[in-house]
């Protein structure tokens, strides 16, 4: 594997360095890196065509990140962003206006009745509530995933809101129509349980809004949470296996290949709603099976590199969405497992390669989305790896037996006997699931400082790359660790009796005049019913509240009031 073997990758690269530099800095980026570019032509190291080519795309992109994007809506009226839930008793969506961005939670009578996209604008005449402080600190905070959401309050609506506008004439307004159409099909299966419908639908369709509490518990305790969530992974399963099918055992002919299976991953993301992680994957595999179709063998990560470029270009905000990093790198990890690592070999046996491959791709899609969900997280769970060698495979059946129960789905008989082998294998991966979670399970692993990123990188590069001199992309990022602050999220919640801390994920109930020392870095003590002292052992460590540092340089001690909001989130920076 060589650099110019991947021309996108270097135009990427250009890219994401301009358009931190534009994001930070503004025009005066701009100006840096023309300047940056003259001098490397000065230097000979670019030609001087490669020179004001890049001037030109620099210009481009200036051009493209001006754009001012933001709509100015009358009075009660909001521009729908984003569908949270969307069943049979409520809809919960993200909608904004000129100057704030609102949680709307919507009560329905039934699933049929209206419904919503990101695109919508809506009219509601209800006054906006702000965002309750959580009871306890013990279990999923509402009020912090609606802000790293940047909700800033919340709409209650017992009546639906009045759609104002619609484009009628979208792919997203008819992907939504087919969704819904097969999603309400699936919701009056009498012949299995709710839960087999709910577990069904999520994995056929995306849509975990009929999914019961235990179910999703289970999945997330066996940490394979991943499949419910359709995504780049299940995308690329389909890729394999039908590429494997249509190739190597129907023997299909180039273009009857091509047809059928990017028409199948379409029609796929189709029945998702065309949602972003999906559609993401899906141009991607149509794209790269579309260069095998014309060329032997073409360059598959180049053409991911391209559609990355094109897609950041379109809406360069999604570079920071977590969704599309994790898509991404799943899908990159695929191709370099499945063609360029020494994992790509064949096996003579064709059912054992398929088998194998379905093997490859969890592997890959662990490997290389494990530095993100670190960098993120800080945890990781190494049940999922090989958990998910024993659901995937499940999985992947019930995918394909989801997707030819649509096609038969008039003809009754067939459709049901579909219907009951599908509740069969759902039954068995619970069982299997609470198997693994009773009595074989690896408890997560809390990551809190950059080693294991250091770790998974350098294992991506060594055992796939085979290039030890890359090891210097995973070394810059330990050694410009030590010139980062590391921090770490406290979080306080008030109870008169007690005062609860949430730090590293744990939970510490602090009584009157008791103290908790964290990490070695600052003493916490609650003094009074409404007040906490803070103590700080070593010189090197900032507390800070809403961007303000409470810490003086004379001082090493400071009290925190809570006799006015009992609920606050303190950053500690070292």
């Amino acid at each position: 594997m060589k650099w110019n073997q991947f021309p996108a990758l270097r135009v990427l690269i250009f890219y994401l360095l301009f358009y931190f530099l534009f994001s930070y800095v503004n025009w005066i980026g701009s100006v840096i890196g023309v300047l940056a570019l003259l001098f490397l032509w000065f230097l000979k190291i670019i030609q001087v065509k490669v020179c004001f080519l890049f001037i030109g795309f620099q210009l481009l992109i200036m051009g493209r990140l001006s754009i001012d994007e933001s709509v100015k809506l009358p009075d009660n009226h909001y521009l729908v962003e984003r569908v949270l839930k969307d069943n049979e008793k409520k809809i919960s969506l993200i909608a904004s206006n000129e100057s704030f961005k609102y949680l709307f939670s919507i009560k329905k009578k039934n699933y049929n009745s209206s419904f919503f996209l990101k695109g919508d604008v809506v009219w509601c005449d209800v006054k906006a509530k702000s965002i309750k402080n959580p009871k306890d600190l013990n279990g999923f905070i509402y009020k912090d995933y609606l802000n790293e959401l940047k909700v800033d309050s919340v709409i209650y609506s017992m009546s639906t809101p009045l759609l104002v506008f619609r484009d009628l004439k979208s792919i997203h307004f008819a992907a939504a129509r087919l969704k819904r159409f097969f999603i309400s099909k699936y919701k009056g299966i009498n012949e299995v349980s709710q839960k087999t419908r709910g577990v069904l639908i999520a994995l056929i369709f995306g849509d975990k809004s009929f999914l019961d509490f235990a179910h999703k518990t289970l999945f997330k305790d066996a940490g394979v949470v991943h499949v419910l969530a359709i995504s780049g992974l299940h995308v690329g399963i389909l890729y394999v296996s039908l590429a494997f099918i249509f190739g190597k055992l129907l023997r299909f002919k180039k273009w009857s290949r091509f047809i059928f299976v990017s028409g199948t991953l379409t029609f796929y993301a189709f029945l998702t709603g065309l949602s972003p992680s999906v559609s993401r994957a899906t141009l991607m595999f149509v794209l790269i099976y579309f260069g095998k179709s014309i060329n032997s063998k073409p360059n598959s990560l180049n053409i991911v590199f391209t559609t990355g470029l094109m897609m950041l270009f379109y809406e360069p905000e999604v570079l920071y969405d977590i969704g599309f990093q994790l898509s991404y790198s799943a899908v990159i990890g695929i191709l370099i497992v499945s063609q360029y690592s020494f994992l790509n070999a064949q096996h003579k046996n064709q059912y054992i390669e398929g088998v194998f491959g379905l093997i490859k791709v969890n592997f890959a899609a662990f490997i290389f989305t494990a530095p993100i969900i670190v960098f993120y997280f800080h945890t990781i769970n190494f049940t999922s790896l090989w958990a998910s060698f024993i659901i995937v495979p499940i999985i992947t059946v019930v995918m394909y037996l989801g997707v030819f129960s649509i096609g038969v789905f008039w003809i009754s008989g067939l459709f049901l006997f579909t219907i009951k082998c599908l509740d069969a294998l759902l039954v068995f991966s619970t069982f299997v699931l609470k198997f693994i979670v009773n009595y074989i399970f690896l408890r997560e692993f809390a990551v809190m400082d950059l080693t294991f990123l250091f770790v998974s990188l350098s294992l991506v590069i060594i055992l796939f790359f085979r290039q030890w001199r890359m090891l210097v992309i995973p070394c810059a990022i330990m050694l410009g660790g030590f010139f980062v602050k590391d921090s770490k999220k406290l979080i306080f919640l008030n109870k008169k009796d007690v005062v609860q801390l949430k730090f590293d994920e744990k939970v510490i109930a602090l009584e009157l005049d008791e103290c908790f020392v964290l990490d070695g870095l600052i003493r916490v003590c609650k003094i009074k019913n409404d007040e906490v002292l803070f103590h700080r052992l070593t010189g090197n460590v900032e507390l800070t509240i809403e961007g303000t540092e409470l810490f003086e340089e004379e001082n090493d001690s400071v009290f925190v009031n809570f006799n006015i909001d009992n609920y606050k989130t303190l950053i500690l920076e070292f």
